[in-house]
């Protein structure tokens, strides 16, 4: 599951992939987005510490949220689990770091990275 804000030229995006199949996959997706829209262009590393608790107790999922504060910017990203993020342009790519763990059941202290984009670049975020 995904959600994605948009504030002008700013943009926040969060993938969400709960454990396995089903509804219960379904509920920790949702859980994991519904912290993410309390403030998606909030403080990264705060947002994957309030999933990580509002997922205890389900199977758990991988998240991968970005900030994107303008063309100039860098993206901002924290990235727990089986996410893959890249930033691509067609002449240049970017990898954005994960982090081992499974939100809602075993992180380690989450970390937000600062991603330099390539110029004209687009988001692709898959699990």
């Amino acid at each position: 599951a995904w959600a994605a804000a948009i504030d002008g030229e700013r943009v926040a995006l969060c993938v969400a992939d709960g454990l396995g199949h089903g509804p219960e996959a379904a509920r920790a997706s949702e859980a994991a987005l519904e912290v993410f829209a309390q403030a998606p262009f909030g403080d990264l590393v705060g947002m994957a510490e309030r999933a990580h608790r509002a997922l205890l107790g389900l199977r758990g999922a991988a998240v991968c949220a970005l900030r994107w504060d303008g063309p100039a910017a860098t993206v901002q990203s924290t990235s727990i689990g089986n996410v893959a993020a890249r930033l691509v342009s067609g002449v240049a790519d970017r990898s954005v770091p994960a982090q081992h763990g499974t939100v809602g059941l075993q992180i380690r202290k989450p970390q937000e990275a600062a991603i330099q984009p390539p110029d004209h670049a687009i988001a692709v975020v898959h699990t």
